[in-house]
């Protein structure tokens, strides 16, 4: 009897998985992500109402507004996870946010 060794590689949380996908995932295929929660990372590179309304910019190089559902304000530079749904209205697509942390990218990945 021969006994084989089989290797399994379990992949972690990526950018493009149907729960974090990329802001280019979304305005190409927006009835996949509409109503959903999903998580969201980037680069926050223009801000309204006193950072309660901001664009968020990631590794696709395309910004996508996001509006606070807390009332709090963001700060331009922040670099930030948004958790929330995804929204194609009569102005256009929107990230209406349920929750934003702000986070940093230590080395490798991350969008800018």
């Amino acid at each position: 009897m021969m006994l084989t060794a089989h290797t399994c590689l379990v992949a972690g949380p990526s950018y493009g998985q149907a729960d974090k996908p990329i802001i280019a995932h979304l305005l190409a295929s927006p009835s996949t992500y509409k109503g959903r929660i999903i998580t969201i990372y980037g680069l926050v590179i223009e801000t309204e109402q006193a950072g309660r309304v901001f664009m968020l910019q990631d590794v696709s190089q395309i910004p996508l507004k996001i509006v606070r559902a807390d009332g709090k304000g963001t700060a331009l530079y922040d670099q930030v996870l948004v958790k929330g749904v995804f929204e194609i209205g009569p102005h256009g697509p929107r990230f209406n946010a349920l929750k934003v942390e702000k986070t940093k990218v230590l080395a490798g990945g991350g969008c800018c």
